[in-house]
């Protein structure tokens, strides 16, 4: 599990942050969601340890990630924009990311799921969107981290690619990993969902399982569910 205990974190006079406690499972999906400067992009890269909180602490599997960095080997962590060099093919970067590990990992049974094969060894730069995406999921799954943090993995993803991915996620999740998914689109992955963080200016707006919200709400819609919240809040503050 990773717990964030009441994390506040400032940049500047900007309080990103506030009080900020939050508990992510294992064995569960937990998808992070929020308007742009709510927060989400600080929180990850908080558990990440790329930046450190003013004050409070995460712990995973109750160890305060403070301590050193070796926790890191945990987690699969799939960035929105990856910087992957351009004219490498899809394999070398793969190999490049095995050797940063220090894995001898095999990525064969990641590439056919995605059905990858006849791409694999084309220059990354000639690849579509897509298939840029799924090299970037693969070297996220592909190491069999107990933690996976997937910044919006549906981005460029035909509908088949889609469902491969659900596939996946569901496959990890009966594994007892945690998968963390920072998405601004619910519709699209909300249905493997079992739990909700919904951040809003760095306050959390919504931390529940998914039922909670159609309940709250008394809305079957999601985007309607959050949008009820929202007007809630802002007419709070």
């Amino acid at each position: 599990m990773i717990k964030i205990d009441n994390i506040n974190k400032h940049y500047g006079k900007n309080h990103v942050l506030k009080n900020t406690n939050l508990d992510i499972y294992s064995d569960k999906v937990t998808i992070l969601s929020g308007p742009n400067g709510s927060g989400k992009t600080t929180l990850v890269k908080l558990i990440l340890g790329i930046v450190f909180p003013d004050n409070g602490a995460i712990y995973l599997d109750g160890e305060n990630i403070n301590a050193g960095v070796h926790y890191k080997n945990k987690i699969g962590y799939m960035p929105q924009m990856p910087n992957f060099p351009e004219n490498l093919t899809g394999n070398e970067i793969l190999n490049i990311c095995k050797k940063l590990r220090n894995s001898e990992v095999d990525f064969t049974e990641y590439i056919k799921h995605f059905r990858l094969e006849n791409h694999i060894n084309k220059p990354f730069k000639t690849l579509s969107g897509g298939n840029k995406q799924k090299i970037n999921l693969i070297q996220a799954f592909g190491f069999n981290s107990d933690y996976l943090i997937l910044d919006e993995p549906t981005v460029s993803l035909d509908p088949v690619s889609r469902l491969a991915l659900k596939e996946l996620i569901i496959k990890k999740k009966n594994e007892g990993k945690s998968i963390l998914i920072i998405t601004h689109i619910l519709s699209e992955i909300i249905d493997i969902a079992d739990k909700l963080i919904y951040l809003v200016e760095g306050n959390t707006l919504f931390d529940g399982q998914i039922h909670e919200l159609n309940t709250i709400t008394q809305s079957e819609n999601y985007d309607i569910a959050i949008s009820q919240l929202t007007h809630q809040y802002e007419r709070n503050i």
